[in-house]
């Protein structure tokens, strides 16, 4: 289960909002909010990959978040 409130402080951490981050992804905005919104079931691997690399998350960060561990 997606960690919305984490990704969204990382996210600010790089001095991203949102719609940035889709583009940095090559995401539609929309599409990344519609993948977010029910707690990150429809984010497949390839789209945590792609934020991890964006965001510079190391694999406890990403736990945290794409886990709620």
């Amino acid at each position: 289960m997606l960690d919305i409130l984490k990704l969204k402080g990382k996210v600010a951490e790089n001095n991203l909002n949102m719609t940035s981050l889709s583009k940095k992804i090559g995401m539609n905005k929309n599409t990344l909010y519609r993948k977010i919104a029910n707690n990150g079931e429809t984010l497949n691997l390839g789209d945590i990959k792609s934020i991890c690399n964006v965001l510079d998350l190391n694999f406890e960060d990403a736990c945290k978040i794409f886990m709620n561990m």
